[in-house]
């Protein structure tokens, strides 16, 4: 497929923020570059990107969360501020890989989300 300006520029809306972004960000974000973007059109590229394996996304309570990180990795979601953290793993330990490639297959994504509160909120909580 064509490589178009708008792929480009809401790639680099993602690639550029540190950590996971909706798309109604990418599409404030892209529109300050390209002020004709539409939101199908930032719909469309996203797609595309996640397909390509060029950006990640992750579904938290119903929500696209879209991130440049692509290593395998889990996510945590702060129930109290709504922070969401990468929590890094080693894809030759964890049991998942070793149960689906046991089984002769292989794994291509892997989404988990675990849930609670952030460190942050915790201390915040004591000081009360």
């Amino acid at each position: 497929m064509r490589v178009t300006n708008q792929l480009v520029i809401i790639q680099e809306s993602v690639l550029k923020y540190k950590g996971h972004v909706t798309i109604e960000e990418v599409f404030k974000r892209a529109k300050r570059r390209l002020p004709q973007l539409s939101l199908a059109t930032v719909y469309r590229n996203l797609s595309r990107l996640v397909a390509e394996l060029k950006i990640g996304r992750v579904f938290i309570s119903g929500a696209a969360f879209y991130e440049a990180n692509l290593s395998p990795h889990m996510h945590f979601v702060c129930r109290k501020c709504g922070g969401i953290e990468d929590i890094q793993m080693d894809k030759r330990t964890h049991p998942i890989y070793e149960v689906i490639e046991g089984q002769g297959g292989s794994v291509t994504e892997f989404n988990f989300v675990a849930l609670g509160t952030c460190k942050k909120c915790s201390e915040k909580g004591q000081k009360r």
